[in-house]
C-alpha cells in the first residue's frame, strides 16, 4: 500500500499532511455509507448511516477550499505569477475533468443503447438518464441531475478562490485579523442572501454552501500562522485535541439514526440546513488533527483512510453505480453492503490509475529561477 502512495504527484509538497488524505477518505467513505444504507444494505445490525452523506460532502468543500487557499498563502505573491496561476487552472481542470468526463459519457451512451436497445420501455442509464442536451448542460457546469452536484458548486469555488486569495495575501498581508473579519463578514452576507430556508431551491448553489467554503480558506491562513510561528504550547495542543474530540461526538450526534434514538422525530435533515454548524464542527476536527497532540492525526491519517483518500473523486462518482449492479444479485442487506464497498474500491483504483494518476502530472512548464 506504501507504494501506491508513492505515485501521486501532488500540488505543493509543502502542503502535504497524510492526515489530510485521511480525512478525504473518510468524507468519501461517509458518502459510501450513507448510500448504501440509503438503498437498503448495512454493513451490520443496527449501523444506519441513512443520510450521512451530506456530513462528507461538507467535510470535502471544507478540505478543499484549506488546501487550495493554502498554497496561495504559502506562496505569497509568488501564486500570483502568469506560470503558477496557469498551472493552478489547468491542475483544478485537469483534476476534475478527464474522471468527470468519462462519468458522464458512461449516462450519455448507455441511456443511447438502452433506447436504442429497448425503445418502449422508459429510459434507463448508468450511473443515470442523460440525453445530449442534458449532458452539455452539465459538462459546462450549468446543471446538475445526480451527486455530480458537488463538483458544480466545488469548481465553481475553484474559480473565485484566486480573487479572494489575492484580497488575503495581497491586500491584507495575510494579516489574521482583518482576514478573519473578512470572511465572517462574506459568511454572513452569504447566508443572508443565500438563507438556509431556501435550501431545496438553492441546494445546487454556490452561494449556500459559500460558508463552508470560506471557513477552510481562513482556515489556511490561521494554519500558516501557527505554522510560521510555533505558537502553541503542549497544553494549547491538548485543549484543541479535546476540542476535535467533541466536535467529533457532536457530528455524530446530527447524524439522523442518532437522533431517532434521542428524540421523538428524525431532525438530522434539519441540520444539514446547518452549514455554519458544520464549517465550525469540521474545522474544529481539522486543525486538532493537524496542530494537536496526535491522536486524531494518527487515527484519520492511517493507510486504510488515506488510501480511500487518494481514490476518493473516483470512489464518489462510482459507488452509485455499484449499488445499482450490486442490487439485482440479492445478496442480503449485509453482504451487499461489503460487497458495495469492496466493488467501489477496486473499481475507483483502477480509475485512479487509469484516468486520475496520468491527468494529474499535466502541468505548464516553470521557468527556473536564475541563481
Amino acid at each position: 500500500m506504501l507504494k501506491f502512495f508513492e505515485g501521486r504527484v501532488i500540488s505543493d509538497k509543502a502542503s502535504q499532511l497524510d492526515v489530510l488524505d485521511g480525512l478525504r477518505g473518510l468524507a468519501a467513505l461517509l458518502v459510501v455509507l450513507s448510500h448504501t444504507s440509503n438503498a437498503g444494505y448495512f454493513f451490520a445490525p443496527g449501523l444506519n448511516f441513512t443520510g450521512v452523506g451530506k456530513t462528507g460532502v461538507y467535510l470535502f468543500f471544507l478540505l478543499s477550499a484549506f488546501l487550495l487557499t493554502y498554497q496561495f498563502v504559502s506562496k505569497g505573491s509568488e501564486a500570483f505569477t502568469r506560470g503558477n496561476l496557469t498551472n493552478y487552472a489547468l491542475r483544478r481542470f485537469f483534476r476534475i475533468y478527464p474522471l468527470y468526463s468519462v462519468y458522464l459519457l458512461a449516462a450519455l451512451l448507455s441511456t443511447s443503447a438502452f433506447v436504442y436497445l429497448f425503445p418502449n420501455k422508459s429510459p434507463s442509464g448508468i450511473p443515470f438518464v442523460l440525453d445530449a442536451s442534458e449532458f452539455m448542460s452539465e459538462f459546462f457546469l450549468v446543471s446538475a441531475k445526480g451527486i455530480e452536484w458537488s463538483v458544480l458548486v466545488e469548481f465553481r469555488y475553484y474559480l473565485l478562490l484566486p480573487i479572494l486569495a489575492f484580497v488575503y495575501t495581497r491586500l491584507l498581508k495575510n494579516r489574521l485579523l482583518p482576514n478573519i473579519l473578512l470572511t465572517v463578514l462574506l459568511m454572513a452576507a452569504c447566508s443572508m442572501l443565500w438563507p438556509p430556508s431556501t435550501y431545496w431551491e438553492n441546494h445546487h448553489g454556490l452561494g449556500i454552501y459559500a460558508p463552508i467554503f470560506l471557513m477552510g480558506s481562513v482556515l489556511a491562513l490561521i494554519h500558516h500562522a501557527i505554522k510560521s510561528s510555533g505558537v502553541l504550547l503542549p497544553k494549547h495542543k491538548l485543549s484543541l485535541e479535546v476540542v476535535g474530540g467533541i466536535s467529533i461526538a457532536a457530528i455524530i450526534l446530527l447524524f439522523p439514526s442518532v437522533n431517532a434514538l434521542l428524540f421523538s422525530e428524525v431532525v438530522g435533515e434539519k441540520f444539514h440546513r446547518e452549514f455554519i454548524l458544520y464549517a465550525i464542527l469540521w474545522s474544529l476536527v481539522l486543525m486538532a488533527s493537524i496542530h494537536g497532540t496526535g491522536l486524531l492525526m494518527n487515527i484519520l491519517g492511517n493507510n486504510f483512510f488515506r488510501y480511500l483518500g487518494f481514490i476518493s473523486f473516483s470512489l464518489y462518482l462510482s459507488h452509485g453505480s455499484i449499488i445499482r449492479l450490486i442490487t439485482p444479485l440479492g445478496l442480503g442487506e449485509y453482504l451487499s453492503a461489503w460487497a458495495v464497498l469492496f466493488v467501489s474500491i477496486v473499481f475507483s483504483t483502477i480509475t485512479y490509475r487509469l484516468i486520475e494518476l496520468p491527468a494529474s502530472k499535466i502541468r505548464w512548464p516553470m521557468k527556473k529561477k536564475s541563481s
